[in-house]
């Protein structure tokens, strides 16, 4: 493929892209007597609303990485010092203020935006004709639809998740990673990205597996009492439900609320739980502990990485050990989750192709320079590019959160399996199985 054909190259460029920012010193070195310029870098989060957990989380992640880089001197390219100045906005997870975030931040001059809001096609219909780079994590396919090119998202689109999950799933007998599963109840909340990821084929996939489908209905996201559907979805007697909630705190609320009903089935997620801080534990409480099954793509420093999933991260070693080292101290461990080191990893690898774009202010240079297709290796995991979807692949991986703490909100990791998609659109994912659920065994132990 041609990402590999030109890796070394690019790995070599994208090596001197990231000295340039931890020395503060290009190439071609700046003056001692130097104008330092300001290079202005949004960022419109929900960081209260339903998704707060996961943006809270990725807000600090950013301002990490932002403050590093300013710390070592800030980033030249061509002889120019450029000092980053950092303008955070919340969304408060509202179309409207989200809207009102975005045009606010492109007038006050911002060339990248760290994007995470419920109004992510209007926002972009604002920053893509000033060619701003809106990052966006784990948005849907429509945000980089054909034509559309200063927006980036990662590879958690509804393709990817349309084909991961019902490859988890096998009837009786079946080598999958969670087995015995006769029986599916699907819950889908009423938002773009789960809809769309049920929308992609989902149930087709899981039926045509000989899984039988005996519960599937919608909720809206702002539902919090989930009694009426506990009890419907106990009456379908399912082997397992599996709920589309990527990072909504309010839909967390059925775990407690399954406990008190005195019915706990296995619960497979996107990631509400991986992807968010302390209040996504807290709001889950211990009752989740063992109970649910979440797509991840980031180990936290308390869990032990195999080696096999070691080597399908690729992530560089020096800089998670930094990430650790200054993360944790500054904001605590419980919030080493996945939503903030996405947000560091991020912030550097955009940072590292305004460098080797050669101006970082020309959002067609930076474009350019990401278009080379350039892998990042960062703390996080080692990122495709790829420039026909304009999607980072990260591998995914199947894990289950165990002896979760409702004062600290943290929680240990139990791998499942997982591995790296080989392609450009997340749909060809093989697993490796480290650990399988067998059902049959998991509903005698618990119950239902």
């Amino acid at each position: 493929m041609k990402h590999k054909r030109f890796f070394v190259v690019i790995a070599v460029f994208l090596a001197a892209a990231a000295l340039a920012i931890a020395a503060g010193t290009s190439e071609k070195g700046a003056s001692s007597k130097e104008n330092v310029k300001i290079f202005k870098f949004g960022a419109n989060l929900g960081l209260t609303g339903e998704l707060s957990g996961y943006c809270t989380a990725t807000a600090k992640g950013t301002r990490l990485a932002i403050d590093q880089i300013n710390e070592a001197g800030g980033f030249v390219v061509k002889g120019q010092r450029y000092k980053i100045e950092y303008i955070e906005m919340d969304n408060r997870w509202d179309p409207k203020v989200d809207v009102a975030n975005t045009t606010k931040l492109v007038e006050q001059g911002v060339r990248m935006i760290q994007y995470v809001g419920p109004a992510g096609v209007a926002s972009q219909a604002i920053t893509e004709p000033e060619k701003v780079i809106l990052i966006m994590p784990g948005f849907p396919a429509e945000v980089t639809r054909p034509g559309i090119k200063y927006t980036f998202a990662t590879g958690w689109s509804e393709n990817m998740l349309g084909k991961a999950f019902p490859k988890i799933f096998g009837p009786s007998g079946a080598n999958t990673l969670i087995t015995g599963c006769d029986k599916l109840a699907i819950l889908t909340p009423i938002e773009g990205m789960p809809e769309n990821v049920y929308n992609s084929g989902l149930r087709k996939a899981l039926e045509a597996k000989g899984i039988s489908i005996v519960f599937d209905e919608k909720v809206a996201a702002d539902v919090t009492d989930f009694t009426t559907i506990i009890a419907k979805i106990k009456m379908a007697d399912p082997d397992a439900l599996l709920f589309l909630n990527f990072a909504n705190l309010n839909h967390l609320k059925i775990y407690p609320q399954m406990k008190d009903a005195g019915y706990q089935p296995l619960v497979v997620e996107v990631d509400p739980i991986s992807g968010g801080g302390p209040q996504a534990k807290q709001t889950a409480t211990a009752a989740a502990s063992g109970h649910n099954v979440e797509i991840m793509y980031y180990f936290n420093s308390r869990t032990t990485i195999p080696d096999w999933a070691a080597k399908s991260l690729a992530f560089d070693p020096e800089k998670r050990k930094n990430y650790f080292d200054t993360f944790i101290p500054k904001y605590g461990i419980e919030w080493d989750v996945a939503g903030s080191i996405h947000g560091f990893d991020f912030v550097k690898a955009w940072i590292g192709y305004a460098v080797m774009g050669g101006d970082p202010m020309n959002g067609d240079a930076i474009v350019a320079a990401a278009d080379t297709e350039t892998p990042y290796f960062g703390a996080m995991a080692k990122t495709w590019y790829y420039k026909d979807t304009h999607r980072f692949v990260l591998p995914s991986y199947f894990v289950t959160h165990n002896d979760i703490d409702e004062k600290t909100g943290m929680s240990t990791v139990l791998l499942l399996g997982g591995g790296r998609s080989t392609d450009s659109h997340s749909l060809n994912i093989p697993i490796t199985i480290d650990q399988q659920i067998d059902l049959k065994k998991f509903r005698a132990k618990w119950g239902y």
